[in-house]
């Protein structure tokens, strides 16, 4: 039997969602990225919730999208790669505009789509220790579908550093943006 890799629970009006990958860093694949869409959608529905927190189990936020599923998407023609983007373009939008308030509990680092992850939620609380950046630019691509959100987060100037250096920050200077 194989654990869930995303874990969903209710407590005193709180919901919490845990990306349970820990021996892969808690990279996201389209399970992942259906299950965390589909339990956004269930906590946003419930009457009982009022607030969600968004964490990950181990050490590692997330570290992205999972590099084997990348190299999948390789062999995969341009409406499937589209389709792949559109999952991940409705859980991003799914929990930027709900109607609650999401807290990204970040105890580790959070890079790339996993940082992405992060920056969509209404509040981020990191460890002093935690790492984030928008690193699919050091792989060749651009981390386009989180870049409207950021924009609407941080200037124009540190969006663009923030994306297109590829540079890790820690949180300290994260609380800057």
């Amino acid at each position: 039997m194989t654990e869930d890799v995303v874990l969903y629970s209710i407590a005193d009006r709180i919901a919490t969602i845990t990306i349970n990958r820990p021996e892969k860093r808690n990279a996201l694949n389209p399970e992942v990225v259906s299950k965390l869409t589909g339990y956004f959608i269930d906590a946003s529905e419930d009457e009982n919730v009022k607030l969600i927190v968004l964490k990950a189990s181990g050490s590692t936020f997330s570290a992205g999208a999972d590099l084997a599923y990348l190299q999948e998407l390789q062999q995969n023609t341009y409406e499937e790669n589209l389709a792949d983007s559109e999952n991940l373009k409705r859980l991003f939008t799914t929990v930027y505009y709900l109607p609650k308030v999401v807290i990204a509990q970040v105890e580790g680092h959070a890079i790339a789509g996993g940082c992405g992850l992060a920056t969509i939620c209404d509040i981020i609380f990191s460890v002093p220790e935690a790492k984030f950046g928008y690193t699919e630019v050091n792989l060749g691509f651009v981390p386009a579908i989180v870049s409207c959100f950021l924009l609407r987060k941080t200037s124009e100037t540190i969006a663009k550093r923030i994306l297109l250096t590829g540079a890790l920050f820690p949180a300290s200077e994260a609380l800057d943006f």
